[in-house]
């Protein structure tokens, strides 16, 4: 009686619009006590394909008697709809006790295509059982650790691009629950009055944080009076800090007061504005002005009090922290203003994040005290990619739910990448131009297509065993990597397919433009594939183009390829075998050589929460992913008078005179500094490669590639706090410098290091700048606060992994495969290795760090990495460990 009850009340709420409100609890098997809470109603968004292909949307609620699981440690809670759909919701905490805050880190839905929840479904997908799964980077339902989460008004979450979930009504508590009882509420930001029935396409949610209005400041001209700066922002900072809990860290969270004082200093090439707040905190920007007559911010600074107020339980209370970005950022020419009121995230140091929005700024030239014409950041355009239309081909791509626009973007720039053995040469080549098609939703609630080019930089890794290879490529922004599995085939083993791909991204607003989950973490893989099919000691090559799917709508396109996972022989490609797509083509298709700037980098320390360490999640398909072979492609018009280029075999590097557009990668130096006694005190070991912008004497800018060699000579000084290693090339016309600072840390007085200073001096040598302006002119390159390779003391610090060192905006150092240590060497050898976050770990399957640590051969790479997918598969929910770096 009681459930015909509950189901024709949940009939009534739908008959409303409205979904029916749950209380669903988890219960500790130890204690018998509810240790999780959650009231509230929750509405499905599922995109699907229907018979006819196109694209049907279906709308259901989680139901109030719905089936609850769960765990109390980690806090999971599931609820199913058994045999028809469920959400699994895992929610972490930062710092026990009550200082700290908790939120929902990671969602998991699962459903059957059923055809009474699915109408008219595709025959060929019917009855399948689909899961998606994101990681929430941007924090949802955030709340003071010990209270609990309220918020009547929809709040609308995106899975992947194929599902979005609406919440409503919400109460919840995972934490500190008592004898099932909801503590005190914080309520989210806005939701003051009732909230309006729920439905599947509100506003989606934009920050977990309530955000302050936006200030309006101004700088006067001390000598004439005039406004000489004007200036519109508001900014958002979180900063990590030591407690007086153990050796608890905790986060401050606050916004910037838009009632902020403004004072500052006018120039013709040099400006500064600085903010100070009610609560002490004082933000700087201090502006420039480039060669070619665009004002730039050359630094940012934040200075902040640990009051009690904003840092509670702070362990050294009253502190003032002083932190900077020495990023320079192009912004507009002079005499106009630069807008973006996009959310714009900047790293002051390692401790110190900060989200900039509704920013306008204009430092120099302000007539009439106001703002001139307008230069807008990129996540402000308008559409970057045309409204969907129906897709080109006669028969619509079978596993795209959302169809691919008619106007191609530009072609992605070819890159070349390899991955060594254990003996030091290549097992692996490629060659390709790639790009990466994914729909996301925007903030007008529009489905927008994202197309990412992988650049010729991106970062290459991977392993060679005897039956799989693997090639994984990462690059900036998006933190994207992109997983390429290969594995020999047939009877006798006699073939090599790609039978993976692996595709995991931060939404970046800086790619995903007006994204409405900024930040949001994703990973997807397709693990049905058999492409790329070709004869063992040949190599793959396919001019064509070749669209791969991810899953239903992220697509990976191929251009101009060339593959060789296995039995490559002397760094060459073998003999070629042509793709389908090509037979029939007498002349490939032109080619064009594209000039790459530096790689993008923001950050001189890696991100805390980037994990490449895991594998990608595989989406339970139960069904393969078709593939729509296309046997021809259009030839490349973008030029008037089209250029055919042949490509010649791959036997040596592409460029035969002068420095090769992208040199090899950089071998490792072994590099040592005695002290006064004769012992070593600085051991670093490592691979450098530099990439300098400069002017030719045609007044054209170029960039500058080229490795340190290993035969540097390196001096220093070392000290017990203090210590200094200087590499010399080339006659010491090149000269790289780091300082290394020690420093103490947490209750326990715990030293760590790290590179606090990185110099280089040189000349534009012409070996390395061709046609430069000016060779014989000394120039210098710093980056006072890179806070690179942070370690505890007693340690050394070792990286396989490529690192971007970023100097200045036209000077990026690139290191690789680092060993060093600084303090404390023992017997000349260095301590156990504090490992870098960008490294894999050494149980992890397809990754370069277990070859190169000759730790296991291949044959139990294989057999490990089959066993780390399976048991990833058997949990539905893994431990969320939060891992801070340290100052």
């Amino acid at each position: 009686m009681l459930r015909c009850v509950v189901i024709l009340l949940a009939a009534l709420h739908v008959a409303l619009g409205q979904a029916p409100r749950g209380s669903y609890k988890v219960t500790d098997q130890k204690s018998g006590d509810t240790c999780i809470r959650a009231d509230l109603s929750l509405t499905f968004g599922v995109k699907y394909q229907k018979q006819d292909n196109t694209t049907g949307t279906a709308t259901f609620s989680l139901p109030p008697d719905g089936a609850v699981t769960g765990t109390c440690d980690p806090a999971v809670l599931n609820v199913t709809n058994p045999g028809r759909f469920g959400f699994s919701a895992t929610f972490t905490k930062l710092a026990p006790l009550g200082i700290g805050r908790f939120w929902l880190k990671e969602l998991e839905v699962q459903y059957y295509l059923l055809p009474d929840l699915f109408p008219d479904v595709s025959s060929e997908t019917v009855n399948t059982s689909m899961t998606e799964r994101v990681t929430l980077d941007s924090v949802l339902f955030v709340t003071k650790y010990g209270d609990s989460y309220l918020c009547n008004k929809p709040q609308i979450v995106p899975i992947q691009n194929n599902v979005q979930l609406t919440f409503a009504d919400v109460q919840l508590q995972p934490f500190e629950l008592k004898k099932g009882t909801f503590s005190t509420a914080q309520e989210c930001t806005g939701d003051v009055t009732p909230s309006p029935p729920v439905t599947t396409t509100g506003p989606p949610v934009t920050t977990p944080f309530p955000l302050s209005d936006v200030g309006h400041f101004n700088v006067t001209d001390k000598k004439t009076g005039a406004v000489c700066i004007l200036a519109r922002l508001g900014a958002m900072f979180s900063i990590q800090y030591k407690t007086n809990v153990s050796t608890q860290v905790s986060i401050a969270t606050f916004t910037f007061s838009p009632q902020a004082t403004a004072s500052g200093s006018c120039g013709k090439n040099a400006s500064v504005i600085s903010l100070l707040d009610k609560r002490g905190v004082n933000l700087t920007a201090e502006f420039g002005v480039s060669a070619n007559g665009l004002f730039m911010v050359t630094k940012l600074t934040i200075v902040y009090t640990q009051t009690e107020t904003l840092f509670p339980y702070s362990k050294h209370p009253n502190t003032t922290k002083t932190e900077s970005s020495p990023e320079h950022i192009l912004l507009a020419p002079l005499g106009r203003s630069y807008r973006c009121n996009s959310s714009t995230p900047v790293q002051f140091g390692s401790m110190v994040n900060a989200t900039f929005f509704g920013l306008k700024v204009q430092p120099f030239e302000v007539k009439n005290n106001t703002f001139g014409d307008e230069d807008v950041c990129s996540a402000d355009l308008p559409h970057t990619t045309p409204e969907p239309t129906t897709h080109p081909h006669t028969t619509p791509h079978p596993n795209v739910t959302t169809p691919m626009p008619t106007t191609s973007p530009p072609r992605p720039p070819e890159g070349a990448w390899s991955v060594r053995g254990k003996d030091g040469k290549p097992c692996l080549l490629a060659d390709a131009a790639i790009q990466l098609r994914i729909p996301y939703n925007s903030t007008g609630n529009e489905t927008r297509t994202a197309f990412i080019d992988v650049p010729r930089t991106a970062s290459a890794g991977g392993m060679c065993g005897a039956n799989n290879s693997s090639l994984n490529l990462h690059f900036k922004p998006g933190n994207v990597t992109l997983q390429l599995g290969f594995r020999k085939e047939g009877e006798m083993k006699t073939d090599f397919v790609l039978w993976s791909v692996g595709v995991a991204y931060n939404e970046d607003p800086a790619i995903f433009k007006n994204t409405s989950s900024p930040g949001r973490r994703v990973m997807l893989e397709n693990k049905s594939l058999k492409e790329f099919e070709t004869k063992l000691g040949m190599a793959y090559k396919c001019v064509s183009k070749v669209v791969l799917s991810v899953n239903r709508s992220v697509e990976v396109e191929f251009r101009n390829t060339t593959l060789q996972p296995f039995g490559v022989e002397g760094g060459k490609f073998a003999n070629e075998s042509v793709c389908p797509e090509d037979r029939g083509h007498t002349t490939p298709l032109p080619h064009t050589n594209h000039t790459t700037p530096l790689p993008h980098t923001n950050n001189t320390t890696p991100l805390p929460h980037t994990n490449n360490t895991t594998p990608l999640p595989h989406t339970n398909h139960t069904t393969p992913l078709p593939h729509t072979n296309h046997t021809t492609a259009p030839p490349h018009t973008n030029h008037t008078t089209p250029h055919p280029h042949t490509k010649p075999p791959h036997t040596k590097p592409h460029h035969t005179t002068g420095p090769p557009l992208f040199p090899p990668e950089p071998k490792q130096g072994n590099y040592t500094v005695t002290g006064k006694d004769k012992k070593p005190c600085i051991l670093a070991n490592m691979g450098i490669q530099f990439h300098i912008k400069y002017t030719k004497t045609d007044n054209k800018q170029a960039v500058a590639r080229f490795n340190a060699p290993t035969g540097a000579v390196a001096t220093g000084v070392c000290g017990q706090d203090k210590s200094t290693l200087t590499l010399g090339f080339y006659q010491n016309t090149i000269s790289l410098t780091f300082e290394f600072t020690k420093s103490k840390m947490g209750s326990k007085g715990t030293e760590s290091f790290r590179a606090e200073t990185i110099d280089l001096s040189y000349k534009e040598l012409q070996a390395h700048f061709p046609d430069a302006k000016d060779p014989a002119q000394v120039r210098q390159a710093s980056n006072k606060s890179a806070h690179a390779f942070y370690t505890e003391a007693g340690h050394s610090y070792k990286c396989m992994a490529d690192y971007n060192l970023t100097l200045t905006k036209d000077v990026e150092i690139l290191v690789r495969k680092v060993h060093l240590q600084p303090f404390s060497i023992q017997d000349g050898k260095f301590s156990s290795a504090h490992e870098c976050s960008l490294d894999p770990k050494p149980s992890s399957p397809g990754h370069s760090a277990a070859i190169a640590a000759g730790i296991i051969v291949p044959l139990v790479v294989v057999m490990a990495a089959a066993a780390g997918f399976y048991l990833y598969r058997r949990r539905k929910l893994s431990e969320i460990e939060l891992a801070l770096p340290m100052s």
